[in-house]
């Protein structure tokens, strides 16, 4: 739970000039994580009970399968690699954004360079000067 924690704090930190961008894309991200932590907590308390139930009852309940905990885990797992999906397409979306803006950043400062040097002098203002 630390990490799954931790691991949300880190994905979901919001930042200044990407807000309005990713924000949708955080919204899918949070509700994601909040899934997980719902079935794992589920899990978690059904852990809690089986484990304080009368031990004969439990057993019966395991030889009928009711409690169906393959079925719990798999739901974990299931709900953990949608967390993992949603992470990665986060991280390579706001990675492209990064990448797109340092482009742009490289293209102005080329312009900026091109048109400094296409820059045409009047050569009778510069004459007048003298």
């Amino acid at each position: 739970m630390k990490w799954y924690s931790s691991l949300s704090k880190l994905l979901l930190e919001e930042t200044s000039q990407n807000d309005e961008r990713f924000a949708e894309l955080r919204g899918l991200l949070a509700d994601r994580i909040l899934d997980l932590y719902k079935v794992l907590l589920k899990y978690i308390i059904k852990s809690i009970c089986a484990y304080y139930r009368n031990p004969v009852l439990q057993h019966l309940r395991n030889l009928v399968k009711f409690d169906d905990w393959s079925g719990s885990l798999d739901d974990v797992i299931k709900a953990e690699i949608s967390v993992k999906t949603a992470a990665g397409d986060f991280g390579v979306r706001q990675a492209n954004s990064y990448l797109r803006l340092f482009v742009d950043i490289h293209i102005s400062k080329a312009q900026n360079e091109i048109m400094q040097k296409l820059c045409v002098i009047d050569m009778t203002a510069e004459i007048k000067s003298f």
